[in-house]
């Protein structure tokens, strides 16, 4: 059995629902995202089921030793998830943060500008319809230009590309796709070409190349309470060596604070 990492420092939590989080315990639900071999993120959301699996607080966490500890580098929203995490080798980068509780469902931005150690809300993105918003993906050419895929899903759904030229402290609309429907096709059914052109948020090569991370299942395994991180460091002889880290996926919630189980 590989070794579990139970070593966490978490920031004081934004949990509105703590009752809730105290019965059930919270899950985290993350995607990976790969610097070099020792500078990782896991970023997502904290859920728990209140009626439905939903999420309680956003969560971005930062290990610069391969996984071994793990700090919470940025402080969570409530009732939000980290759905998109981009980073460039200059070491600036962007979370979008989204809220989805309706009736004003809201996706926030975030950026760094030293290797996400510190982070700082930039902008709200402009939403051109009350319909469901599902961010599809987030990408940066450079650190001015960028461009957000939203897809609205619904009956009479579509495709809206956001660009920003500074750095995404401001977006405009530069395309809209519209497919057309032949009968009760659902707006997901139809756009699954391009969806599957999207990066898994489960998967990751360093930005220099030198390895590439894995989460074992898209994100951890819902039948177990941990999440396996697979680590491939790649060698100049073309060679790999492969590292697997076990951490929990459940974390209890009492007195206030988020707790790794023993």
């Amino acid at each position: 059995m590989p070794p579990q990492s139970p070593i966490f420092n978490f920031q004081s939590p934004t949990i509105i629902k703590k009752d809730v989080a105290e019965k059930e315990g919270l899950d985290l639900t993350v995607g990976i995202f790969g610097v070099n071999n020792n500078i990782v993120f896991l970023f997502g959301s904290m859920m728990a089921y209140d009626g439905e699996y939903q999420p309680l607080q956003s969560t971005l966490l930062r290990s610069e030793d391969s996984g071994v500890h793990w700090d919470e580098i940025m402080l969570s929203v409530k009732n939000s998830s980290i759905l998109n995490f981009s980073m460039l080798e200059s070491g600036i980068g962007w979370v979008l943060v989204f809220n989805p509780n309706p009736p004003s469902y809201k996706y926030t931005l975030y950026q760094t500008k030293d290797e996400g150690l510190n982070w700082q809300e930039i902008s709200v993105i402009p939403l051109s319809s009350t319909i469901f918003p599902i961010a599809l993906q987030m990408t940066w050419i450079d650190e001015l230009h960028g461009q957000i895929d939203i897809l609205y899903d619904g009956g009479f759904g579509y495709l809206e590309f956001l660009t920003s030229n500074d750095g995404g402290n401001r977006w405009i609309q530069s395309g809209k796709y519209k497919p057309e429907f032949d009968g009760n096709i659902s707006t997901l059914t139809v756009l699954d070409s391009y969806r599957a052109l999207i990066k898994d948020n489960s998967e990751s090569f360093n930005l220099d190349h030198s390895g590439f991370w894995k989460l074992d299942g898209r994100y951890g395994d819902p039948r177990t309470n941990v999440i396996v991180i697979k680590h491939e460091i790649f060698a100049d002889d073309g060679s790999f060596n492969v590292q697997e880290m076990v951490l929990p996926r459940h974390f209890n919630y009492a007195n206030g604070q988020i707790v790794a189980p023993k």
